[in-house]
């Protein structure tokens, strides 16, 4: 006689959590340059929102909470800087990494992005590899 025992479930502690897919926000006032990482996030598991400007973005942070946050330097309504500096200020967001782009990478902008607490400066002029 055959006879079919189920398995029991998975104890609580064994089942693997469910993977929350990671939020980026990227500010750049160049609406190209926000297609282009639009472009090359698009085969990750991110959730890329992007902004024009740095207040319509961090207006969206209670609702979505960043998990790291991209910003060009130079913006017209408030630069790259200003916006690192809020970030790591703020009490609910000051861990979350934030990585200034500038066109031109030197000692004094290097200088100033660690002054502001940036976790990490690039240099706008990049390549994404597919």
């Amino acid at each position: 006689m055959n006879e079919t025992m189920p398995f029991p479930p998975a104890p609580a502690e064994s089942v693997a959590p469910e993977k929350r897919t990671p939020t980026v926000y990227f500010i750049d006032d160049s609406a190209t340059m926000r297609e282009v990482i639009k472009i090359a996030f698009r085969r990750e598991n991110i959730t890329v929102i992007t902004a024009g400007d740095a207040a319509s973005a961090i207006a969206q942070f209670e609702q979505t909470p960043p998990d790291a946050v991209i910003t060009d330097v130079i913006m017209p309504d408030q630069d790259g800087y200003s916006v690192c500096s809020q970030i790591k200020q703020h009490p609910q967001f000051s861990a979350t990494p934030v990585i200034l782009m500038s066109g031109v990478v030197n000692k004094s902008v290097a200088d100033k992005a660690v002054s502001v607490g940036a976790d990490e400066l690039i240099r706008k002029r990049f390549s994404h590899k597919t």
